[in-house]
């Protein structure tokens, strides 16, 4: 390090040092800030969290399950860890698993930046770096995307290695003896790595990248001291490896301008961070002819150049190799068989290596320049950092939802078919797009009657709407026909609105492509179920059971005989769904009494007897889960839900209270204890338990219902209407609460707020008679008849019969309205 560097770095004291970290973790911070309102994505944000049962709960059992099993055929078990310790203080509450994502960027931006120094870049340098690798855009989707915890996480874990085998050669050089345990807390630390994300699968070579940085020469010994980590990591790597085998492309051309296009790729993106998008495209057709391979070609031979020319520069060799050793084996020769050839998140460590390239050359052009120049050089450094918080807040706005994902997937590229049916499916979840299917499925019934709708203006949007999520879905299967989960989900839009021949048909067409996806079979059995064909039904639902993955059985036997529970009650006198149950059930008991004893086995296994109306069996099996995991709270806590239903209150207090002894935080024990004391008549207790309920989770919609309740009944008017207002926001398909919420508009005298609640509660269920018949009379009682007569209406078509006296009072109104 010169003397002007020196001086440079004696300038930055602790306090300032100190400040400028403060100053960029807020910018930083700020530059990611929407991310703090995003959603959970419909883009594997589901397998990994809100549909991965293994993190509900954290047992013996789902312990297992993490470390036994993959996602998305990827073994990652130290990021699902990550989120099943989540979900048990913030259970489904993005902005928790947005804000972890988001401090462990900063984290391992401070890292950087202790790294950078331990290496030797002063601190000018150092604060460069971390300028350019806490706010780069192509960071943006390792931070803002929940699923990719693993990136962060991985990324943590390494470079906590790399401090670690730095501290170790610095042991060596002046022959301490505790190197033993920075040896072997560099492998730990590795392993935490790769079991976070197999990306780490570099972090051998990377290790001696640093020997070699640190003068140390490359040989047996250093190489040899690589072998028990490499032994761990490749071993691990493999799990995730064997179902990720690429095929080669059709000609060794087109192998060799694929690897140049991916390589180029990571070098723009870096350097030129204009365009992001979740799924990039490969540039077709592969051929010397295409402008993308030729400029690909051309880049590459440019930085081989320019690293030929600068090959003495250890600092700009070392800053390539480490960009190189630490991605190459993402380098594509094929054209693939995933969804992602590329992506901006296998950048996140590799990228540091062009940080601390730039972070050199600006510094030594800053250093070395007059004082009018260095103006010059800070400016372009400022408006380069602004570009990146901006592009960096823009890209997190994109990460916001699955809509706008896949809004700016399809900018960029329409014709994509993941972004058209990721698209339809977030569209599908949003309340105005299922208000809409409600509504066309009324119009399908209604034709199906001989009836014809009413198509007025507000109408014809619902069905436009509907429209739009069918053309969707039609234009994805358009560009891709063996598409087979296209298929699928317009055969589930189809169900859902009663057009049950196209949606048969849409089932076949996926099994067609897929005779394999268990989950068609299942969606054309509950088909035929709703037509009325058990025979059919069941042979589809069997046909499930057949198909299905090894990993995914337990879960779909479950999944069928809820179903077959389900029909039973609607056709108790069915056979066919009788004894197909018990063949089903009797699979699931032989299948966990030939597994090893799991606390979780028996109790999906009490869950069957109970649905079955078992309920000795369902107690013994509960029983059982408890002898094998004393603390298996879903044991417990269903076992508290029996007693209650049998009105055996001691009983399930006790089984409630052991559960918030081992678990403070399950909010439903707070929720139900408070119910038992409610029919006790003790309200005291009841309400410092629904409070205590909303207190360690305050997305507990029912104990804010149930506080609701109780203060309506008390004629706290005021605080119901809050109340019931806070369930609303927390669970907006809630119809009792608007309900309910319309009847204490009626007592403080609020008429016109009573009928828009009233509204909000048939808006959800359409059959909800009694908000229709107060709808009507809070109508009459405005004087706003013509109203009044159309709700009444609602309300006979669902059965009722209005009394003499209202019907005479309506009927001019009635005549007019003829």
């Amino acid at each position: 390090m010169s003397g002007r560097f020196k001086g440079f770095d004696m300038e930055f004291g602790l306090k300032k040092s100190c400040l400028f970290l403060f100053l960029l973790f807020a910018v930083i911070t700020l530059s990611y800030s929407p991310v703090l309102k995003a959603q959970f994505l419909n883009w594997d944000d589901d397998l990994h969290i809100y549909e991965n049962v293994s993190i509900r709960e954290i047992n013996l059992d789902n312990l297992k399950v993490i470390f036994q099993s993959t996602i998305n055929k990827i073994y990652l078990p130290l990021t699902v860890l990550s989120f099943a310790i989540e979900y048990h203080f913030a259970k489904l509450n993005p902005l928790i698993y947005h804000l972890d994502n988001l401090f462990l960027h900063i984290l391992n931006t401070w890292l950087v930046f202790c790294l950078s120094r331990k290496l030797g870049l002063s601190i000018l340098a150092s604060y460069i770096s971390i300028l350019i690798f806490g706010l780069h855009p192509i960071h943006v989707e390792s931070v803002a995307w929940v699923t990719e915890r693993k990136d962060v996480l991985y990324a943590f874990f390494y470079l906590l290695a790399m401090l670690s085998h730095l501290k170790y050669i610095e042991i060596l050089s002046v022959k301490k003896t505790n190197r033993l345990f920075y040896f072997l807390l560099t492998i730990f630390l590795g392993t935490l790595s790769i079991l976070s994300k197999p990306m780490a699968l570099s972090l051998p070579l990377i290790l001696m990248l640093l020997d070699w940085f640190q003068g140390r020469k490359i040989n047996f010994k250093t190489i040899g001291e690589k072998l028990p980590l490499m032994a761990i990591i490749f071993g691990i790597t493999w799990i995730s490896y064997v179902s990720h085998a690429r095929v080669p492309s059709a000609t060794i051309l087109e192998g060799v301008l694929i690897w140049f296009w991916s390589a180029a790729f990571y070098i723009r993106q870096f350097f030129l961070p204009l365009i992001s998008v979740p799924l990039f495209k490969l540039p077709l057709p592969v051929g010397l002819n295409h402008p993308q391979y030729l400029f690909s070609i051309g880049l590459i031979l440019f930085v081989l150049v320019f690293v030929y020319r600068f090959l003495f520069n250890k600092w700009i060799l070392f800053s390539f190799l480490y960009f190189f050793l630490s991605i190459f084996f993402l380098f594509r020769f094929d054209a693939g068989f995933d969804t992602n050839m590329v992506a901006d998140r296998f950048m996140y460590l590799p990228c540091l290596g062009f940080c601390w390239l730039l972070a050199l050359g600006g510094e030594k052009a800053y250093l070395n320049s007059a004082k009018g120049r260095r103006y010059l050089i800070s400016s372009l450094l400022i408006v380069i950092l602004g570009f990146y918080c901006v592009r960096t807040y823009q890209q997190s706005q994109v990460w916001q939802n699955s809509v706008n994902l896949w809004t700016h997937q399809l900018k960029i590229y329409p014709q994509s078919h993941t972004g058209l049916n990721g698209l339809a499916n977030a569209l599908s979840e949003d309340s105005l797009y299922i208000e809409a299917k409600q509504n066309y499925a009324r119009m399908v019934k209604l034709e199906n009657e001989g009836l014809k709708p009413d198509l007025n203006e507000e109408f014809k949007k619902q069905v436009e709407k509907f429209q739009y999520l069918e053309e969707l879905y039609k234009r994805t299967i358009e560009i891709k026909p063996d598409f087979f989960r296209a298929y699928y989900n317009l055969g589930h839009l189809y169900f859902d609105v009663g057009m049950y021949k196209e949606a048969f048909n849409a089932y076949l067409e996926t099994i067609k492509i897929n005779p394999e996806f268990h989950e068609a079979h299942f969606s054309l059995g509950k088909l035929y179920e709703e037509l009325g064909d058990a025979s059919q039904a069941v042979t589809a639902f069997s046909r499930s059971v057949d198909v299905v993955s090894k990993e995914k059985y337990k879960d779909h036997l479950m999944s069928v005989l809820e179903n077959y529970n389900e029909a039973i009650r609607k056709y108790p006198n069915s056979k066919e769904y009788l004894v197909a149950r018990g063949e089903v059930f009797n699979k699931y008991a032989d299948f966990v009494n030939k597994s090893r004893q799991s606390a979780t086995a028996y109790f999906n296994l009490a869950v069957l007897f109970y649905q079955n109306g078992e309920l000795d069996r369902a107690m013994s099996a509960y029983q059982m889960a408890l002898e094998i995991d004393r603390s298996h709270t879903g044991s417990l806590y269903n076992l508290g839900n029996i007693y209650k239903d049998m009105q055996r209150y001691n009983e399930a207090v006790n089984y409630y209270k052991q559960i918030l002894k081992i678990d403070p935080g399950f909010s439903n024990a707070y929720l139900n204890l408070g119910v038992i004391y409610l029919r006790q008549n003790n309200e005291k207790s009841a309400e410092e338990n629904f409070l205590k309920a909303v207190e360690v989770d305050d997305q507990n919609a029912r104990a804010y219902f149930n506080l609701a309740s109780m203060a309506d009944v008390q004629a706290r008017y005021h605080d119901a209407i809050a109340l019931y207002q806070k369930v609303n926001e927390l669970d907006p398909q809630n119809a009792d609460a608007y309900y309910n919420l319309g009847n204490i508009f009626v007592k403080t005298g609020k008429r016109k707020e009573s009928i828009n609640a009233y509204l909000n509660a048939v808006k959800i269920d359409q059959n909800y008679l009694d908000a229709w018949i107060n709808l009507s009379i809070m109508s009459f009682e405005i004087k706003d008849f013509s109203k009044a007569v159309e709700y009444l209406d609602e309300a006979v078509f669902l059965g009722y019969e209005p009394p003499a006296k209202y019907l005479e009072a309506l009927k001019p109104y009635i005549e007019e309205e003829k």
